[in-house]
């Protein structure tokens, strides 16, 4: 069967790598997220249909290999994809399809949302707990992380404090003192990295999660895993905290919420300042509206 135009658009040099490996590639389906450095497809060939990426860099592309690696040891195979085959001269990934449907905007029934997100964190819990004792070099890539993370809430203090009201500034000095002895009080462990809806397969018939995306995997702490799940849906969403936590199985220690709050802020604050200075008005609205729900939220707790 001869290729169609989809096929064409696939990078020649990545088409033949991936014909070697399936047989030649006759359709394919960019499935790409809407950014400038993602370049991914659904291709279909004489074997059937897998998908291929180019990671953004050398790093990424290593990083991301050892993530396979790590998903493959913590995860059932029904739980995530398979690495099917590597070019590291493309920085070329090939994986096996995976049961499911992105979470992110996927009308579900109530009751299947909030079981989605109890499965969600049981499969966190055993994606954390396979970590083991984590090494002294894990330990430093994540205390220098959270140092850097420390750093940049401070350098956005002076330009972004006028546009903060005291609450909100006072977080954000919060976020530049507080995180890195709080990040010293919890555990290491090796995270997901980006694990948030888009990352998540819900599979309806078996009613289970899939998790998908291993370019972030690393060392870091517990709540990493949980910023996303914490500014965009727990704040308003409380059901799908106590479900997630469900799964879960334990709550959050205080200095871990604390933690979670203050990497929401960080991350809040880092949309809003990015925003300006590359003129992206869709980075500064998400920025503001963020920090405007975790004040209102953080200052209720603070009242209470």
């Amino acid at each position: 069967m001869a290729q169609n135009d989809n096929a064409a658009r696939v990078p020649a040099d990545v088409r033949d790598w991936v014909s070697s490996q399936l047989g030649e590639v006759i359709d394919a389906l960019d499935t790409s997220w809407p950014r400038e450095n993602s370049r991914v497809w659904c291709v279909t060939s004489s074997a059937g249909t897998a998908y291929v990426k180019i990671s953004p860099s050398a790093s990424d592309f290593t990083q991301e290999v050892a993530g396979y690696s790590y998903a493959e040891r913590a995860l059932a195979e029904s739980e995530r994809p398979r690495l099917l085959s590597t070019h590291d001269g493309l920085k070329a990934l090939l994986s096996s399809p995976q049961p499911g449907v992105v979470m992110r905007g996927l009308p579900l029934e109530p009751a299947d949302e909030l079981s989605a997100h109890t499965e969600a964190g049981r499969l966190l819990r055993r994606w954390h707990d396979h970590s083991g004792t984590t090494t002294v070099e894990d330990r430093d890539v994540a205390r220098e992380r959270v140092s850097e993370l420390a750093d940049e809430a401070r350098a956005c203090l002076p330009s972004m404090a006028e546009r903060l009201d005291p609450f909100q500034v006072s977080l954000l000095n919060a976020a530049a003192n507080e995180l890195p002895e709080l990040a010293e009080r919890s555990a290491t462990v090796i995270c997901h990295g980006d694990f948030s809806t888009r990352n998540w397969l819900w599979n309806q018939s078996s009613k289970r999660i899939g998790v998908i995306d291993f370019e972030r995997t690393g060392p870091g702490y517990i709540v990493e895993d949980m910023v996303w799940l914490y500014g965009a849906l727990w704040l308003t969403r409380p059901s799908l905290r106590t479900a997630f936590f469900d799964g879960y199985g334990r709550a959050l220690s205080g200095h871990e919420e604390r933690l979670l709050q203050l990497f929401a802020v960080r991350l809040g604050v880092s949309y809003w300042h990015t925003g300006l200075t590359t003129g992206r008005d869709d980075l500064v609205e998400r920025g503001r509206l963020g920090m405007d729900l975790l004040a209102k939220n953080l200052g209720h707790e603070a009242r209470g």
